[in-house]
């Protein structure tokens, strides 16, 4: 591998050449550590290691970058969650060693909850003085962009009472004196009691810990998560894929171009499988035996077996034999190929085409959800819900975490699409994927009348950039960074109405949104609505608490005002009411074009400046 360069003469070609080279081979499924497998050591008491992965099952082969410890499932011993460069790429690995002795976690916080106590010291001693002394420090960060858990655990044999003592990092400690083992407590700096936490009892307890139902397969719960569910953060308008029917004429399905015109069809369950692979004649199996709850759901199910030259008029014997009820043919070689393809561009990895692999693609053509291995009726079904959801909803289903997304809006990369197909020999499809991306830039009316928008915006024209942006959330609802600038207009030319509801448009798609909840409590505290403030200034408090503090002084010299002068003052008043901001706050605008924060003169500033 190439080494960065040193010196400002040396020539960067060379350096970009092999990570391109490294990136290649990396999406081949080369390892990158030279099948070198983790290793884990075990301390012997001695101040000597054993090397012991092996006999642990934590010498994973992958491409390991960093490991985590938590008491994930509370049971006083700690887990590991492993992160590799190779798949899984974050494994969960449950410590299933026989408990021996007890344990005790600490949490530590700070004085000022804004604060992080990094650097705290904590001590645990037994009792009695020739008992053993074991020392915790809160770090932040440990290995390659990870971090453990901030409970600090402590293992301590059979004691059954320990005395806790923590240095802060201001200098002072606090002794807490003895607490019981077999307990996790919070410890306040400042305070000399303990807070005992109790964990709290998950739902379905034994079941895995999902954050969202629909990260498991629904908006009800109920679906078990698949190792091989791929939500796409964005559909994807399928290529033209060319079938074989069983009478041997040739068909072709999909098309981006009929895609793209919105062609009503309806929805698609493709099952690809092998006549020769056990997994995909069970997953037929269980669909055909399933046939009544797909009657009443609206999918149509086709069923392409891999076969290079069907013989017109041949049948599945085995598709015989299980009465299958749906559509059946046969998915020659191009058009593997082409899935193939698209499936190494969406997993990042260019391994062959493996079966069963199940598309689920919406009425417009588009691939919405991939399925990598055997998946129930139940879960496909489930997964419907997903057709339409849009920005930050469609994010958080596409993620089995929750989570603030910087980039709301996603968008096919159609050039690396077509670099992708023309890079695998399909220039065919690759042509495709170029023309859908010049007709989308040539005819996509939102994002055209956005981009007018935004050069009327920027002469301060806002009846015009109203329109604009009033067509732009016409032709792309859901769509956050429409909603956010035509609220700015409609603020900036007193709609009020108008512009707390594309605030609340907002919220729905994106709760979590801390710029446009605070535009929306400003507005609110603006129109003397100080109850709706306050509750909107209580959901912004832990999203952004610089924001929360200007939101909570622009509501207090509100409320001061209407004290002062409740019956004189117009409803149309616009007298200052925002605090002033340095410099950092009232900039303190989104990460992707949002309608910014209130400005000294109380208004809200054009979400283009920064």
């Amino acid at each position: 591998m190439s080494q960065t360069p040193l010196q400002e003469a040396d020539t960067v070609e060379e350096y970009s050449a092999a990570w391109g080279a490294v990136a290649w081979l990396l999406r081949q499924g080369q390892t990158w550590s030279g099948g070198e497998r983790n290793g884990a050591f075990l301390g012997k008491g001695d101040g000597t290691f054993t090397e012991c992965g092996g006999i642990l099952g934590l010498d994973q082969i992958g491409d390991g970058r960093s490991v985590v410890r938590v008491d994930w499932d509370g049971d006083g011993d700690l887990d590991l969650f492993l992160r590799s460069r190779t798949e899984p790429r974050i494994m969960y690995l449950e410590n299933r060693l026989p408990l021996r002795g007890h344990s005790v976690q600490f949490k530590l916080v700070g004085s000022d909850p804004l604060q992080t106590v990094i650097g705290a010291r904590l001590t645990v001693r037994g009792p009695d003085k020739e008992d053993p002394v074991w020392i915790r420090t809160r770090r932040a960060g440990e290995g390659y962009l990870a971090q453990s858990s901030a409970w600090l655990h402590v293992g301590v044999g059979e004691l059954e009472q320990v005395r806790v003592e923590v240095r802060w990092p201001g200098g002072e400690s606090t002794d807490y004196g003895l607490v019981s083992t077999g307990s996790s407590h919070v410890l306040v700096q400042g305070e000399t009691e303990t807070r005992e936490w109790v964990r709290p009892d998950p739902a379905g307890q034994g079941q895995p810990i999902m954050t969202r139902p629909e990260a498991a397969g629904g908006k009800g719960g109920g679906g078990s998560a698949l190792e091989g569910r791929v939500v796409l953060a964005a559909p994807l308008p399928l290529p033209h894929l060319p079938v074989t029917t069983v009478s041997g004429s040739h068909a072709v399905l999909a098309g981006i171009a009929e895609s793209l015109h919105g062609e009503n069809r309806s929805p698609m369950v493709l099952l690809l499988w092998s006549a020769d692979c056990a997994p995909c004649l069970k997953e037929l199996a269980a669909w055909s035996r399933d046939r009544d709850l797909i009657a009443n759901s609206g999918l149509s199910v086709l069923s392409l077996q891999l076969s290079s030259e069907p013989q017109p008029g041949s049948k599945s014997e085995w598709l015989d034999s299980i009465e299958w009820p749906y559509a059946r043919g046969f998915c020659p070689e191009s058009t593997a190929q082409i899935v193939s393809a698209l499936t190494s561009q969406i997993m990042g990895s260019t391994r062959p085409l493996a079966v069963p692999l199940t598309l689920l693609i919406d009425h417009r053509g588009q691939l919405q959800v991939l399925y990598r291995g055997g998946v129930s009726v139940q879960q496909v079904l489930q997964d419907t819900f997903i057709f339409g959801l849009q920005g930050p909803a469609r994010l958080r289903a596409s993620f089995p975490f929750d989570g603030l997304y910087l980039d709301p809006y996603k968008k096919p990369d159609w050039v690396a699409l077509a670099r992708s197909f023309r890079g695998a020999g399909l220039g065919v499809v690759a042509k495709e994927y170029e023309l859908a991306l010049a007709r989308t830039e040539s005819i996509d009316s939102a994002e055209s009348q956005y981009t007018m928008g935004l050069a009327r915006l920027r002469q301060r024209n806002f009846e015009a950039a109203l329109k604009h942006f009033d067509e732009a959330v016409k032709a792309g609802p859901g769509v956050i960074r429409y909603l956010e600038k035509l609220a700015f207009c409609q603020y900036s030319l007193g709609q009020m109405t108008q512009a707390r509801a594309s605030f609340d448009a907002v919220l729905v798609l994106d709760p979590r949104d801390f710029n446009t909840l605070f535009n929306l409590g400003y507005l609110l505290a603006q129109q003397g609505e100080l109850e709706a403030a306050g509750v909107v200034l209580q959901r912004l408090r832990p999203l952004d608490q610089k924001l929360a503090g200007v939101l909570r002084q622009a509501i207090d010299r509100a409320k001061q005002m209407a004290d002062q002068q409740p019956a004189e003052k117009p409803s149309g008043a616009t007298e200052d009411t925002t605090p002033e901001k340095d410099s950092e706050t009232s900039n303190a605008t989104e990460p992707a074009d949002s309608g910014g924060t209130a400005q000294p003169d109380g208004s809200i500033p054009d979400p283009d400046k920064r």
